[in-house]
């Protein structure tokens, strides 16, 4: 079982690198990231880069805005995903 911490940060350190206008103290667990300027675009770019860095490929059905709403979300899709 995969440890919920790192995972956490991981993915907020690359959801960071994909809104660069948005500061860490701006980003909470929970916020939408819609609303922080995550577009179509930009969501491509963060599902290919955390496929690379988890090692793993996001199924079509897990691709999906409710799994992307916040950093909780995609945290808590990657860890059932790793946990499998």
């Amino acid at each position: 079982m995969m440890n919920f911490e790192p995972v956490q940060q991981k993915v907020r350190s690359i959801v960071l690198e994909h809104l660069p206008s948005v500061t860490n103290e701006e980003v909470s667990d929970e916020i939408n990231l819609l609303k922080l300027g995550l577009n179509s675009l930009k969501s491509v770019s963060l599902i290919l880069r955390l496929e690379e860095v988890f090692n793993f490929q996001f199924e079509m059905d897990e691709i999906n805005s409710s799994n992307f709403r916040t950093i909780a979300d995609i945290t808590e899709l990657i860890k059932n995903k790793v946990d499998r």
